[in-house]
């Protein structure tokens, strides 16, 4: 709000188009399952069967379920990538060229999170920069809003 309100910038100068819609959603759902592989490589690699994974996920309650989704429009699709990838990711760009712009944001993208278990933190670089790859140079935030907000309502991370 503070980027809206103080620094004169309107959602739409942040990356908030819908010029192409459906491409846009296509391409955030393939990221959702690009990033939702990521998590499920993740979970085998720590040693969970990922039946457990799957019966964990099908077992949260109602509550956490709309608290989630609640997180996952407002929290992760809106916020987060408003100011990771509608904001810094440009001024990084303009600063150190695209690739490493990606990067960069998606280092303190991790940091933000502050779960400092080295699988957490390689999972949520890794999802910075499946995100900031989605929003690219000057796409919609569209696809990554959909992909970041899908791996939260549905996996609850």
């Amino acid at each position: 709000l503070g980027l809206l309100r103080f620094g004169r910038v309107s959602l739409r100068e942040l990356g908030w188009t819908f010029e192409t819609p459906l491409r846009d959603i296509a391409r955030g759902l393939l990221g959702f399952f690009i990033a939702g592989g990521v998590l499920m490589a993740a979970y085998i690699a720590s040693g969970d069967p990922l039946s457990s994974v799957w019966h964990e996920v099908l077992g949260y309650s109602l509550t956490q379920r709309i608290i989630w989704l609640a997180i996952a429009v407002f929290g992760a699709a809106l916020v987060e990538e408003t100011l990771f990838r509608g904001y810094l990711q440009p001024a990084l760009a303009h600063r150190f060229g695209l690739p490493l712009a990606i990067v960069l944001q998606a280092l303190l993208f991790d940091l933000m999170h502050m779960n400092f278990r080295p699988a957490s933190l390689i999972v949520k670089l890794i999802f910075g920069v499946i995100f900031g790859v989605l929003r690219g140079k000057d796409r919609s935030l569209l696809a990554p809003g959909i992909a970041h907000g899908l791996i939260w309502a549905v996996f609850g991370a």
